[in-house]
């Protein structure tokens, strides 16, 4: 099913993406407002608020639903990087009353965030770390502590009236190249595996938090991430059974001698650059690598010319970095994201370190607010939200 993702998109009753997709991004953020409304009275919750540069995008979607973003009176923020949870200093700005639910040890660092103290909740002070909200005693949310993947305070939100469970960075994934849907399909799966074996600590980690899934009842109907794609029906129980048992982070690095790496790597920049080649063609290939000019950083690494690489002279990973490097200027960005892809899979195959430095240079680009809708209901504020 596609959507015209210029536009907030109704993945659930009263449930909304607000994000935006970048076409020159393997890693897609999402940001979800769920509307909890009954009784004359509404709660607007936005999960995950999202970076800074996706702002004018968000409060433009939010915008659409509801009156305007200051009538978001709830947040949650799974952990501190600035790409989950950084526009909540506008939020807290725009309605200092708003909530902020999160951990005490997301707290922490979330505080330098400007947001007020006394609008933060720990949601581990919620008796048995459930909440029921002011609108409607069906309206409860369950806090599903996620520790280690990928915060010691990470944590997952069930909401059980909607039987959807926003899990942060767990399940988030790459989306393959030029894939820029909201749902999951088969071919999510290299990307969410990949994900995880980058991010996630160890397989113990997660093994724990999808022990803490199955628990749920009544089990939850899709799980919903905060990068990549949207997990439902029996791909996602398809997906909980794969990933339970996927080594990932410290499980990945073994004690490697020096030759074993050098050859993994060789073979990573063999691999991409005949990809590349056949992509564009030798003429392209041998104005965008320049051969002749030994000068170059990466000609100090490697022996490379049109016809492949030959050999790497020392520092293997900083030889691939450069490789990255040279390949990210080319002009076609499908291109670029399809060596990008490769170059992960390849490396974390051979249980190699990645050169991460090299792997992302994502752009934003900010867009304008559009119209908004009449408020229809009440709007819950501070302390008032929670029964």
């Amino acid at each position: 099913m596609s959507h015209d993702l210029e536009k907030a998109v109704e993945i659930s009753p009263d449930i909304f993406w607000v994000s935006q997709r970048d076409p020159n991004s393997l890693l897609q953020i999402n940001v979800f407002l769920r509307r909890f409304r009954a009784n004359g009275k509404a709660i607007n919750f936005l999960i995950d608020p999202g970076p800074s540069e996706f702002f004018p995008t968000i409060s433009r979607k939010v915008g659409s639903i509801i009156n305007d973003i200051t009538q978001v009176q709830m947040y949650s923020i799974n952990h501190q990087d600035p790409d989950v949870g950084m526009n909540s200093t506008f939020i807290s700005k725009m309605n200092p009353r708003s909530l902020c639910l999160c951990t005490e040890d997301t707290w922490r660092l979330i505080r330098f965030f400007e947001i007020p103290s006394k609008t933060y909740k720990n949601i581990h002070s919620f008796d048995q770390r459930r909440v029921t909200l002011a609108t409607d005693k069906s309206h409860v949310l369950d806090f599903v502590p996620t520790p280690y993947a990928h915060f010691v305070g990470a944590f997952a939100i069930y909401d059980r009236h909607a039987r959807a469970l926003f899990t942060g960075d767990v399940f988030g994934g790459l989306n393959p190249p030029g894939d820029l849907g909201l749902f999951a399909g088969e071919g999510h799966w290299d990307g969410i595996k990949t994900f995880h074996q980058i991010y996630m600590p160890s397989k113990k980690a997660i093994q724990h938090t999808i022990d803490a899934i199955r628990a749920l009842d009544p089990p939850p109907l899709m799980i919903v991430p905060q990068h990549g794609a949207i997990l439902q029906g029996e791909i996602m129980e398809t997906f909980l059974n794969r990933l339970y048992n996927i080594d990932m982070g410290m499980d990945l690095f073994g004690k490697q001698d020096e030759g074993m790496m050098l050859k993994g790597y060789s073979d990573v920049i063999a691999i991409l650059f005949q990809r590349f080649l056949a992509f564009v063609g030798p003429e392209e290939a041998e104005l965008l690598f320049d051969f002749s000019d030994k000068q170059q950083k990466l000609m100090h690494l490697v022996d490379i010319d049109i016809q492949g690489l030959k050999q790497i002279f020392a520092q293997p990973e900083q030889a691939l970095g450069l490789f990255l490097n040279k390949i990210a200027t080319f002009h076609d960005r499908g291109v670029v994201n399809e060596i990008k892809s490769l170059a992960i899979k390849e490396t974390l195959q051979r249980r190699l370190p990645l050169p991460m430095d090299h792997l992302y240079q994502d752009t934003f680009n900010d867009q304008q607010n559009s119209q908004v809708l009449i408020k229809e209901e009440e709007t819950l504020d501070g302390d008032a939200l929670l029964v």
